[in-house]
């Protein structure tokens, strides 16, 4: 048997971990977009994405994990706000089977810590069944 994680302690443990994971909590620019856009003579005009990254996401939430984007940008970010819409537009969404991604507009640094706890705790989901996956996050552990 292949035992490419290292010992089967170890990797029993990783297993056990990650099945008590229960949300998932994603930033906007740094991990869902890459942090290149295409600007006009005005304004940021596009935002390149991979569909693979859609394609993970679907597949947690098909797993029952809930979804959340984070960023510290607003309105002037929409592609965020077009992703998670496209994403909540889902037949998987409108019948009930998928919860709809929950988005998170102008949080940065403790404010979206704060934001996302309050969130989480009206789901009663603990921060050891999250995976929060966000851009410089090594900031707020300081």
């Amino acid at each position: 048997m292949d035992d490419s994680m290292g010992g089967g302690d170890d990797r029993n443990q990783v297993i056990r971990i990650a099945k008590k994971i229960r949300t998932v909590i994603l930033g906007g620019v740094g991990v869902l977009f890459p942090a290149t856009v295409f600007i006009d003579s005005e304004k940021e005009v596009l935002r390149q994405r991979s569909h693979v990254d859609g394609q993970g996401i679907s597949f947690l939430r098909s797993a029952g994990l809930r979804i959340a984007f984070t960023t510290a940008g607003g309105d002037e970010e929409p592609f965020i706000n077009v992703l998670a819409n496209r994403m909540n537009s889902l037949d998987s969404v409108k019948s009930g089977t998928w919860e709809p991604v929950a988005l998170f507009k102008n949080v940065a640094g403790l404010g979206r810590v704060h934001a996302i706890a309050d969130w989480m705790n009206t789901h009663d989901i603990p921060w050891q069944e999250c995976v929060p996956i966000w851009a410089m996050i090594w900031k707020i552990t300081k």
